[in-house]
């Protein structure tokens, strides 16, 4: 067992560590102290680095699903005033009863906008499912009403609507997958 003075004596050179260290005293114990600091603060600089790579990633990933979720309300947008516009061509040429017309356009966009509500919460082949109802539905109503008025010009223009429609479909089902 140390006796009492070299315990004492211990315990106060152990208390005068910090100051030595400042002084230059004791270059060795100064030069371990300062290399466990820059370890310390290196490591830590390290992880919040990546903590802050890790941020960033999540981030462009968000925007990625926002810009793709943007594109499917662009087109579903597209597709809504193409339809609208060929109606409004049809009660031109065509003179079809506006009851009729009335009933398509707001059939197509009661559907349509239940599309863009649910787009943020489903997934790209649900999206992709629901436009393929959605193209189905109008090309029923639309056959219906040619059967009704039989005409050339308008089944010429159901043929546009219907090709417009699955052409913007594609183009976004495609960009959405990429």
């Amino acid at each position: 067992m140390p006796s009492e003075s070299v315990q004492r004596f211990s315990s106060h050179i152990l208390l005068q560590l910090p100051f030595q260290c400042i002084y230059g005293t004791i270059p060795v114990v100064c030069n371990y102290n300062s290399k466990s600091n820059s370890s310390s603060s290196s490591s830590s600089s390290s992880s919040s680095s990546s903590s802050s790579s890790s941020n960033s990633s999540s981030s462009s990933s968000s925007n990625s699903s926002n810009s793709s979720s943007i594109v499917l309300v662009v087109a579903v947008v597209a597709v809504v005033v193409v339809v609208v516009v060929v109606v409004v061509v049809v009660v031109v040429v065509v003179r079809v009863r506006v009851k009729v017309v009335v009933v398509v356009v707001v059939a197509v966009a009661a559907v349509f906008v239940v599309v863009v509500v649910v787009v943020e919460e489903i997934v790209v082949v649900e999206v992709a499912t629901a436009v393929v109802v959605v193209i189905l539905v109008v090309v029923v109503v639309v056959v219906s009403v040619v059967t009704v008025i039989a005409t050339t010009v308008f089944v010429v223009l159901v043929v546009v609507v219907v090709v417009v429609v699955v052409v913007v479909v594609v183009v976004v089902v495609v960009v959405v997958v990429k």
